[in-house]
C-alpha cells in the first residue's frame, strides 16, 4: 500500500539520509521559503492582470494616460517579486557552493530591488496625481488655486525622488566594505540609514494629501446631488468614496508597517514580504479602481443618453430642452430641468456626471408652459 510520502519506495537507508537533509534544509530556510511563496503568488496575479488588462483593451482604451499609466504601474510591480526570488535563489547557490562570493551575487539585486520597490510607488501614486486632476479640472482653477493644489503634491513626489536617488547612492558607498558571506548584513546597513524613513514618511504624506484633496471633492459633489435629490448618482459616489479611501488608505497602512518594523529592527525577510506584497496591493488596487471608474463612466454615459429623452409631465404638459455640447474634458457638471404642466405640477430632472463628451435635449412640442433651466459647471 502506498503513502503520499515519494520517499517510501526507497530503500530506508537511502530515504532517511534524504529525508534527515530535506528537514534540515526547511528548518534553516523557512523563512526564505515563505517569502518564495508569497513572492511568486504575487508574480503570478500580477501578470495575470497584466495580460488580462492588455486583452480586454482596446485601441482607442491604449491611447489613453490612464491607461498607460496602468500598464506601467503593474509592470513596476512585477519588479520586486521577481527580484527576490532571483535574490533568494542566488543565496541558496552561494551557500551551498563555497567557490561563489554571496555578497557579490547577490548586491546587484539588493540594489535594483530597493530602487524598484521605491520607484513603484511614485509610479502608482502618479496615477492617483492624475485622477486628482479629473476633479480639480485645469480649465476652472486659477493659476493661484492650481498652484495651491498641485503645487505641494508636486513638490512631495520631487521630494520622494531625491531621497530614493540619495539613498541608493550611500547605500553603494556604504555596501562596498561589507565582506561577510550573511546578506543580512545588506539589511543592517539599510536599518541605520535615515533616507528610506524619509522616503516612507514623505510618502504617508503624499498620499494623506491626495486623500483629504479627493475626497473634500467628492464631498461637495455629493452634497450637492443630496441637496438636488439625486439619490442614484449619491449612492455612486459613496461607492466611489469607499474604494477612494481603500485605495489611498492600504498603502498608507503598509508603509507603516515597514517604519514599525524598521524601527524595531525586525527580520529582514519578513520586511521583504511586507515590502513585496505592499508593492503588489497598491499597484493592483489602483488597477481595479481606475476599472470601475471607467465603468461608472461608460454606465453613466448610457444612463445620460436616456435620460436626456424627453417625457411627458402631465396631460397636455410640455417637456422642454435645449441641445447642449461640451468640450470633453474631466470636469463636472449639473444640469436641471423643469417643466410646469397645465395643473401647476412639476417635473425635474437632475444628470450630473464628469468626463463629458456631449449632452442633448430632445424638444417635444406641445400646449403652453413655463420653462425654466439652468447649468452649473464645475461645483465649488
Amino acid at each position: 500500500m502506498s503513502d503520499d510520502n515519494p520517499l517510501s519506495d526507497l530503500p530506508p537507508e537511502i530515504a532517511i539520509p534524504i529525508q534527515m537533509a530535506l528537514t534540515a534544509f526547511i528548518k534553516e530556510n523557512l523563512g526564505s521559503i515563505y517569502i518564495m511563496i508569497v513572492a511568486s503568488l504575487w508574480l503570478g496575479i500580477s501578470l495575470s492582470l497584466l495580460m488580462a488588462l492588455l486583452y480586454t483593451s482596446t485601441s482607442k482604451s491604449r491611447r489613453k494616460p490612464i491607461f498607460i499609466l496602468c500598464m506601467i504601474a503593474v509592470a513596476i510591480g512585477t519588479v520586486p517579486s521577481i527580484l527576490v526570488l532571483k535574490f533568494l535563489i542566488q543565496t541558496f547557490i552561494g551557500v551551498e557552493d563555497l567557490n561563489i562570493d554571496v555578497t557579490q551575487e547577490v548586491k546587484p539585486y539588493l540594489f535594483a530591488l530597493a530602487f524598484f520597490s521605491f520607484f513603484a510607488s511614485i509610479c502608482v501614486d502618479s496615477i492617483l496625481l492624475f485622477r486628482l486632476v479629473a476633479v480639480f479640472p485645469r480649465s476652472r482653477l486659477s493659476r493661484k488655486q492650481l498652484a495651491a493644489v498641485f503645487g505641494p503634491l508636486l513638490l512631495l513626489k520631487l521630494g520622494r525622488l531625491a531621497a530614493i536617488i540619495v539613498f541608493i547612492v550611500r547605500y553603494l558607498e556604504k555596501t562596498k566594505t561589507i565582506s561577510s558571506s550573511d546578506p543580512t548584513e545588506f539589511f543592517t546597513v539599510i536599518s541605520v540609514m535615515p533616507e528610506p524613513k524619509v522616503v516612507w514618511s514623505l510618502q504617508i504624506v503624499d498620499n494623506a494629501v491626495c486623500s483629504i484633496l479627493f475626497m473634500y471633492r467628492l464631498h461637495q459633489i455629493e452634497s450637492f446631488s443630496l441637496r438636488l435629490s439625486n439619490p442614484s448618482y449619491a449612492k455612486r459616489l459613496r461607492t466611489l468614496f469607499l474604494i477612494t479611501v481603500s485605495n489611498f488608505v492600504f498603502p498608507v497602512v503598509f508603509v507603516i508597517i515597514e517604519l514599525a518594523l524598521m524601527n524595531k529592527a525586525a527580520n529582514p525577510r519578513l520586511l521583504a514580504g511586507i515590502s513585496v506584497s505592499a508593492t503588489n496591493v497598491e499597484a493592483i488596487g489602483v488597477l481595479f479602481a481606475t476599472i470601475w471608474a471607467s465603468q461608472e463612466v461608460d454606465s453613466w454615459r448610457q444612463e445620460q443618453h436616456t435620460d436626456v429623452v424627453s417625457r411627458s409631465g402631465g396631460s397636455g404638459g410640455r417637456m422642454t430642452g435645449t441641445g447642449l455640447s461640451f468640450a470633453t474634458r474631466p470636469a463636472t457638471f449639473i444640469s436641471t430641468r423643469q417643466t410646469e404642466t397645465r395643473t401647476r405640477d412639476y417635473d425635474s430632472q437632475i444628470t450630473t456626471g464628469g468626463m463629458i463628451s456631449s449632452g442633448v435635449y430632445s424638444i417635444n412640442e406641445g400646449s403652453d408652459a413655463d420653462e425654466s433651466e439652468k447649468r452649473v459647471a464645475n461645483l465649488a
